[in-house]
């Protein structure tokens, strides 16, 4: 699960996807909420790990 406040400028529902990815999933949603899972449960740790640098990239873009 992603939320993001209002006047942050990162889309929640690409976070979601992208980190859900990393565990054979997928996800997304709305701007300012989302979700998403995948049957890799091996793969979280790294996928969680990866949020700070996914977080950066998409504000960067």
């Amino acid at each position: 699960v992603v939320g993001v406040p209002g006047g942050v400028d990162v889309n929640a529902g690409q976070v979601g996807s992208e980190l859900a990815g990393r565990v054979g999933g997928g996800g997304g949603g709305p701007p300012d909420f989302a979700q998403g899972g995948g049957p890799d449960a091996d793969a979280l740790d790294d996928a969680l790990a990866a949020a700070p640098d996914v977080l950066r990239s998409l504000q960067e873009a």
